[in-house]
């Protein structure tokens, strides 16, 4: 049978959840980032949205 630290390790390597596995939530769970609503490249999605409209008519 695989000990603890096996299978803490394969969870890690595979980012599955802890909670999944019946273990303490992992390190790496929390440290995830909330998407910006802004186009980091100051593209204006509502102009691409135009664009491709008119590309497909």
């Amino acid at each position: 049978m695989a000990g603890f630290d096996t299978v803490e390790r394969i969870a890690d390597g595979l980012r599955i959840p802890g909670a999944l596995l019946g273990l303490a939530g992992r390190p790496w769970e929390n440290t995830a980032i909330a998407p910006s609503t802004e186009p980091p490249d100051g593209d204006d999605p509502m102009k691409r949205r135009e664009l491709l409209r008119g590309a497909l008519a």
